[in-house]
């Protein structure tokens, strides 16, 4: 008889072993796959970060602040040569249509309006980090991003909702940032 039990305590043994070890797997995985989304959503994060960052730097560079000696309509400046207050231009935004009966409004931050009088795209901060983002110079990691916003803020046109910066200045920003960092580097 005590030949069958020590058997039957061994399989059990091993049974209980394996099970302990398919659950240990088992957690593993769990943890495993909650680690890399906690590590994904940190990249994310990190890189919207790194956007508004930006976003930041670009807004400050394009921001003067205003003269107190100077006469101002409705909270705009006005010069000698516009006696009937600012001139600025009413947006005509674009926007995503996602259906038919649905215009979804992307945040202000991200507009891209025209201009009226010269007809070029006008883009909101958001806007003009995303253009630089996608330029091929600068995911190659060729511009630098404070010469950019040196660049871009004797441009800055602001209509009411915040900065926005014309697609030629955007695109000669980036590329006199590129030749820039060239010089630096020699």
């Amino acid at each position: 008889m005590a030949d069958q039990y020590h058997p039957c305590s061994q399989r059990a043994f091993r049974e209980r072993k394996e099970r302990h070890v398919k659950d240990l797997e088992g957690k593993l995985n769990t943890v495993t796959s909650q680690n890399n989304s906690l590590l994904a959503e940190i990249e994310r994060l990190q890189r919207e970060n790194e956007k508004f960052a930006t976003q930041n730097e670009i807004l400050r560079a394009s921001t003067t602040p205003l003269n107190m000696n100077q006469p101002t309509f409705n909270g705009h400046p006005t010069s000698p040569h516009s006696p009937t207050g600012p001139m600025h231009f009413s947006s005509m935004s674009h926007h995503v249509v996602s259906s038919p009966n649905q215009r979804v409004v992307p945040p202000s931050s991200h507009r891209i309006d025209i201009s009226p009088t010269t007809g070029e795209r006008l883009y909101g901060t958001g806007a003009t980090w995303d253009f630089i983002q996608s330029h091929e110079m600068f995911r190659q990691g060729m511009v630098d991003i404070a010469l950019v916003s040196q660049r871009l803020q004797p441009h800055a046109i602001c209509e009411g909702s915040g900065p926005a910066f014309p697609e030629t200045a955007i695109i000669r920003a980036i590329e006199d940032s590129i030749g820039g960092a060239a010089d630096e580097l020699i």
